[in-house]
């Protein structure tokens, strides 16, 4: 697995972000943390981005 830093493209569908930009997060890096007493291989039930802030007048 790479460990990359710097410019990467974060594809993102949840348009209720503070940070959303059309399809992408607008983040130079997002943090992925593991839900919460949660193991049954549906990813996304296991995992979610702890980087999510909610828009304002949301």
């Amino acid at each position: 697995m790479s460990h990359k830093k710097g410019k990467q493209t974060i594809g993102c569908e949840v348009n209720g972000c503070a940070f959303w930009e059309n399809q992408y997060c607008g983040l130079d890096g997002i943090k992925v943390t593991p839900c919460q007493h949660v193991n049954n291989g549906v990813p996304e039930d296991e995992t979610l981005c702890a980087s999510y802030s909610k828009k304002q007048g949301r």
